[in-house]
């Protein structure tokens, strides 16, 4: 919970919007719905950053644990995976991912292994996502 202190919720005691619940090595998030990011009440999101919009996964938490640990990830993350990844990826601790330059939601042409990859901190990369530009608010103005 104190990964999301702050980000899904300001007080002890208050409805979380949503839960960081997982983020992945590319800038994606994982999130159980707390009724900001759609109308599938409960259920796994997932914020793409390929065009950086949240994704109803229709998971439960426990379908996307055993997707998460048994599913497609292949097909999940097709075109995203860059030559030499596994190497890459093991290089960085459970608090850094890798982003992309040209930026995934930017440039959808060139392909992955032609982009500039750099390391930054989830934190870092989450503020600049969410809070500094408020990405989340596209959640909230659902009608």
């Amino acid at each position: 919970m104190d990964w999301n202190f702050s980000k899904s919720f300001n007080q002890s005691g208050d409805k979380p919007k949503y839960l960081l619940v997982a983020d992945d090595v590319i800038g994606g998030y994982f999130a159980l719905n707390g009724g900001s990011l759609g109308s599938n009440l409960g259920k796994i999101y997932y914020f793409s950053p390929k065009d950086l919009t949240w994704h109803d996964l229709n998971f439960t938490y426990t379908d996307f644990l055993a997707w998460a640990l048994n599913g497609d990830i292949e097909a999940f993350y097709q075109n995203l995976f860059w030559q030499n990844w596994q190497e890459d990826v093991k290089q960085l601790d459970g608090n850094h991912m890798i982003v992309f330059t040209p930026e995934l939601s930017e440039d959808k042409t060139t392909d992955i292994n032609q982009r500039e990859r750099r390391e930054v901190n989830i934190e870092t990369h989450y503020n600049a996502s969410f809070t500094e530009q408020d990405k989340f608010a596209q959640a909230y103005s659902v009608a």
